[in-house]
């Protein structure tokens, strides 16, 4: 099989389809030497006859029906193969897998992918909102071309694109004394009734890992794994957290009132991540240049608002 090539089918086609060498090479644009001695070539690799010649016709064997009608599918298929590849190429189809922490699906991604389909409504998207870690299993699994999350941690065998510093926040019932306040620090933090995400949470992580730097540690009051269980929990007066500003708007609590976080701020860095080394498709990466330009004019509308996303 490694000897045969697409031409050698191709002109045995030729020559089956026509019933003539003659014809056949007016028809592949080769001499009929050459025809002759494609068809002779594929039948020594193959070690049937395909072709019965006469001085007066050409028959196709039984082993040669045979043949042809797996060739013919077969170079149907591969014709079909390639132009889904340009079609792909040129962003006219396919498909794009997406990973994404829930906070930036619900916040930064949806004008971007409205914005896609508006661009390249022949491309699927799928987007899986997931848990900072299940972003970046799905990676590794191959169950998306692309995440976009928190950044991994060093030495991970991931590459990433930053596309926001997300600065952290307290979070407390309007009636709190913070919420007249313009800052609280960690120190504040470390010393209240405090309620966090559970261990397997990127956003407890950051915050546990700036709370070590000032030498702070808290004892949760109580864990939760959702966002908005953790605001339900502040309104009801059990204690204050601290989140990522743009994992606020999932709590949709009204009694709820934001502080920022100063001495020192921290931030949640977030962007685009992919398993190292990847070449991704032409429709994923037109997918990231939107995410990018979407992100540019969500960032200077947040600054117009006064908003502390870098």
């Amino acid at each position: 099989m490694n000897n045969i090539t697409l031409r050698q089918i191709r002109t045995f086609l030729a020559v089956a389809e026509s019933g003539s060498f003659r014809r056949a090479s007016e028809r592949v644009h080769l001499s009929q030497p050459a025809v002759t001695a494609h068809v002779q070539q594929l039948e020594e690799e193959l070690g049937m006859p395909l072709l019965d010649r006469t001085t007066r016709r050409v028959r196709v064997t039984a082993a040669g029906e045979r043949f042809r009608a797996r060739a013919q599918r077969l170079l149907a298929e591969l014709g079909d193969l390639v132009a889904e590849l340009k079609d792909e190429a040129a962003l006219e189809r396919g498909r794009v897998l997406v990973a994404c922490v829930p906070t930036i699906a619900s916040r930064l991604l949806p004008r971007a992918l409205a914005r896609f389909r508006g661009l390249f409504p022949g491309i699927t998207l799928t987007v899986n909102d997931v848990v900072a870690a299940e972003v970046y299993e799905h990676l590794a699994r191959g169950q998306a071309d692309i995440g976009i999350g928190p950044q991994p941690s060093a030495g991970a065998e991931f590459e990433f694109e930053p596309i926001a510093r997300d600065p952290y926040v307290a979070v407390v019932p309007r009636d709190h004394p913070w919420a007249r306040r313009r800052s609280v620090s960690l120190r504040d933090l470390a010393r209240a009734p405090f309620l966090t995400m559970n261990r397997e949470s990127n956003v407890r992580g950051i915050l546990e890992s700036a709370l070590g730097a000032q030498s702070l540690k808290v004892t949760p009051l109580l864990e939760a794994r959702h966002h908005f269980t953790l605001g339900g929990m502040v309104e009801a007066g059990l204690g204050v957290t601290a989140l990522p500003s743009m994992a606020v708007s999932m709590l949709s609590q009204p009694l709820l009132k934001t502080v920022p976080i100063t001495l020192p701020r921290v931030f949640r860095d977030v962007g685009i991540v992919k398993l190292r080394g990847t070449r991704l498709t032409p429709a994923a990466e037109a997918f990231i240049r939107v995410v990018l330009e979407e992100v540019d004019e969500w960032r200077r509308e947040r600054s117009a608002a006064g908003d502390g996303v870098d």
